[in-house]
């Protein structure tokens, strides 16, 4: 199984957001942008994939800071989400919001 990688972070909502760990050597990795890895997506291969696509020289492997810091942030993931749900029932409970990713429209009309 293997976590996804994706350059795509900014279109996210600050809840998913949570779940991308920043690859902060990503340019060392062999990537030509910032990347991100989804600590909540696995994808399952075949044996056949796996020995076509995946049996030849690695792409690239994550520096060792990358390797600390995603163990870090996977280890930390459930408080980060924890108080994610805190400020929005907070700003919710306040009215600021309507809806969880209210505050991440309400940034980028702002921006």
């Amino acid at each position: 199984m293997f976590n996804t990688i994706t350059s795509k972070y900014e279109s996210k909502s600050e809840f998913i957001k949570l779940q991308y760990y920043p690859i902060v050597d990503w340019k060392d990795v062999g990537f030509d942008k910032p990347s991100y890895i989804d600590i909540k997506s696995f994808k399952k291969f075949s044996k056949e994939i796996v020995e076509k696509y995946f049996s030849k020289e690695p792409f690239g492997t994550l520096s060792k800071a990358d390797q600390i810091g995603l163990e870090e942030f996977v280890a930390s993931y459930l408080a980060r989400r924890k108080s994610y749900h805190e400020e929005q029932k907070h700003a919710k409970k306040n009215g600021a919001i309507d809806h969880p990713d209210s505050l991440q429209q309400a940034d980028e009309t702002h921006d």
